[in-house]
């Protein structure tokens, strides 16, 4: 986390950087017909006895192209009387949700989540939905295999916009000295400052609005990654913020809109926040409106 101050006009808002990182090897992937696209992974790729695997499911292509979600259900159902003892929480973090809660339903044998909107849809910047922790019984002897099957239900915006995806994750496990020697990962990531600067623009007497408002960010709002690493790794990048007046997308150094990049062994590349959105009230200097999120993982193979 990073946070720095300096004098400019108008008004300085601060965005703190939040660097989260995980190494994460999908296991499952199955997007079915339209709709949306979202994958599973597990980490480790292969857990030790007596340690923990790690499931995530998120949405892979959630973008303003696409319609609005609404409400979202996911079952993932027990095997091997695995999930009791498991921990289990929403990714969304949606406070002014109905709904964003997880547990673990013993009279169905599963995990759910359930997310409910009342009014609106959820934020756009919004990728990863639930993270399940579920310890591997330290009283095997043996390598072995587990496979949960997943269901996930989407209402979105759309006439007739009911999406049923059904799909499985299986985790792996093996006692620790049976365990193959993984390549390293390591990302090198830099931070600007993520200072920007909002302008209302020049005044024209003659049609009586401001012309060329807009965000600065002075070339503070970016974002460095360079894999330094043995293995590809993915870069997923989000910008979090409770305002409904300001939105922020991340862009690279073509100008293209970019939610997620692949980074093979010595990339090196600049993404930058690009702010959007005139301020609703007024801010003082240093007011921090958001968070940017980079979070890293493995499969950064073509």
């Amino acid at each position: 986390m990073r946070k720095k101050a300096i004098q400019l006009p108008i008004a300085v808002l601060i965005i703190f950087t939040i660097l989260c990182a995980s190494f994460l090897h999908p296991v499952s992937a199955s997007p079915e017909g339209g709709g949306y696209q979202y994958e599973i992974v597990a980490s480790p790729e292969i857990a030790a006895i007596g340690g923990e695997v790690t499931l995530t499911l998120r949405l892979t292509d959630y973008t303003e192209q696409k319609a609005g979600i609404r409400g979202l259900q996911i079952d993932v159902y027990n095997a091997d009387n695995m999930l009791q003892n498991s921990t289990s929480r929403s990714l969304i973090g949606d406070t002014s949700a109905l709904a964003d809660s997880v547990s673990y339903q013993p009279e169905r044998d599963l995990v759910r989540l359930l997310y409910v909107k009342w009014s609106g849809t959820m934020d756009y910047s919004v990728s990863d939905l639930l993270e399940i922790k579920i310890p591997i019984d330290a009283s095997l002897t043996e390598a072995g295999e587990t496979t949960f099957p997943v269901r996930l239900l989407i209402q979105s915006t759309e006439d007739d916009g009911q999406y049923t995806y059904n799909t499985s994750v299986t985790i792996r496990y093996a006692p620790q000295e049976e365990i193959p020697d993984q390549p390293a990962a390591s990302v090198q990531i830099e931070w600007g400052a993520m200072e920007f600067t909002y302008s209302k623009g020049t005044w024209n007497p003659e049609t009586y609005t401001y012309q060329n408002a807009g965000w600065d960010d002075h070339g503070s709002g970016y974002i460095r990654l360079k894999n330094d690493g043995e293995m590809p790794v993915t870069a997923g990048l989000s910008y979090h913020t409770e305002r409904t007046d300001i939105t922020g997308i991340f862009q690279d150094e073509n100008q293209q809109s970019i939610q997620e990049l692949k980074l093979q062994v010595n990339d090196d590349r600049n993404i930058h926040l690009k702010l959007q959105g005139q301020p609703s009230d007024y801010l003082e200097e240093n007011t921090v409106i958001g968070n940017v999120t980079v979070t890293i993982g493995g499969n950064g193979n073509e």
